[in-house]
């Protein structure tokens, strides 16, 4: 089976050097696609005035009005500074030509990028940052075919609003909003958000529309909302992330690895974190030879609430049985209780095993050696069910 695609669009000033951290964290899991462009890579903050409507204020009727009566006061002095003008005017002109064209090649490139993933009949996820949300917000502006499955943002210049406009379309599945009341860049471009249009201070502030759809994180990933409810969760979460500036997010693998995976898995980021952490606790008091807690951390396994399983929340040893149900029933076997009970026993151990493995292979420093048959079962999904699989094996099933 084909691996969803998962598009990484860097921002201004960038050639996208954090690529590869979240390419070490994602790619056992998704076909992860990095889109660079080169338009945005120089002049540094003299880009910002090309992004406004301030470039265009000399070509305005009034301020030329205003500098011809000027001129005409001048007298002798007038021609000089009407050569000044007309300079400041044709420059500004040119600049604001050069910017529709360099914004244009960079939506076409993307596009064509998104165009390539979405004939595996799947939408991509996305993750994005600064300019990189923009560019990705005016794609689906304009061009209604696109669709986006998961969206991480990251220092987002767009409008508080911005979601208002699509969210009835259901173009795009669920949207992880990092907000950071350290990154000054979004707040400056929230300031100047009258001269800039299409832009605003969402990675400050947070999406704040539509109000009924919008939900915060705490600290550890999840959602009191969500969890209470029954239902499919908000479109919108923001996540502060107020220690961070504009590119903090991208120091090292770690945030990723603990947050991000599970929002594109689809399941709770705290319950993720435990139940892995809790698998490498069994594994290492198995080999320990550490029984009475190891029974212990056996029981939490088996009899907690996980939500894990991109389905209803239950213990492992339900959805275990679950699974069971549905081999039997492909298989055209009948298993006894007996011999049921004997697949989860086995199978619970063999878990942990895995998650405890594919911690281990995450930990060797060369990508290229690792092994992404064992790396994919830090997934907790795909762990139980290579485990139930390799019980049934050995039991002979």
């Amino acid at each position: 089976m084909a691996k969803r695609a998962l598009l990484l669009i860097h921002g201004i000033e960038s050639t996208g050097d954090w690529f590869e951290p979240i390419v070490d964290v994602c790619e056992p899991h998704f076909e992860c696609i990095g889109v660079k462009y080169t338009q945005y890579l120089h002049w540094g903050w003299a880009k910002l005035p090309c992004l406004s409507w301030l470039l265009l204020l000399p070509l305005l009727p009034a301020p030329i009005v205003g500098i011809l009566f000027l001129l005409h006061r001048l007298g002798h002095a007038g021609p000089v500074l009407l050569v000044g003008a007309l300079v400041l005017a044709l420059t500004a002109g040119v600049f604001a030509i050069l910017e529709i064209q360099r914004r244009a090649s960079v939506l076409r490139l993307i596009k064509q990028r998104y165009d390539q993933t979405a004939r595996q009949g799947e939408p991509p996820h996305v993750v994005a940052h600064s300019l990189g949300t923009y560019v990705m917000g005016r794609i689906l502006r304009k061009w209604p075919d696109v669709r986006y499955e998961r969206v991480v943002y990251v220092g987002s210049p767009l409008p508080r609003d911005f979601w208002n406009e699509v969210i009835d379309s259901k173009r795009v599945g669920h949207v992880r909003n990092e907000v950071g009341k350290m990154d000054l860049v979004v707040r400056l471009t929230g300031v100047l958000t009258r001269v800039m249009p299409g832009f605003g201070d969402a990675g400050w502030f947070g999406f704040s529309l539509p109000a009924d759809r919008v939900h915060a994180l705490a600290d550890d990933g999840s959602c009191v909302i969500c969890e209470s409810s029954s239902g499919g969760g908000a479109f919108i979460h923001n996540a502060s992330v107020g220690e961070f500036t504009h590119g903090d997010a991208f120091i090292g693998p770690g945030y990723a690895e603990r947050f991000w995976l599970p929002f594109l898995w689809g399941i709770s980021g705290a319950d993720y974190t435990e139940f892995r952490d809790t698998c490498v606790r069994a594994a290492r008091l198995e080999d320990e030879g550490n029984w009475p807690e190891l029974q212990d951390v056996e029981s939490t396994l088996r009899s907690r609430t996980w939500r894990l399983w991109q389905c209803t929340p239950q213990s492992l040893n339900d959805y275990v049985g679950r699974y069971l149900l549905g081999w039997q029933h492909s298989h055209g076997r009948s298993l006894t209780d007996k011999q049921v009970q004997e697949v989860v026993d086995v199978a619970l151990r063999l878990t942990w095993r895995a998650v405890a493995q594919a911690m281990e292979e995450r930990r060797l420093p060369i990508r290229e050696s690792r092994r992404e048959s064992v790396l994919v079962r830090v997934r907790p999904l795909q762990a139980v069910r290579c485990a139930v699989e390799s019980a049934l094996e050995a039991r002979g099933f």
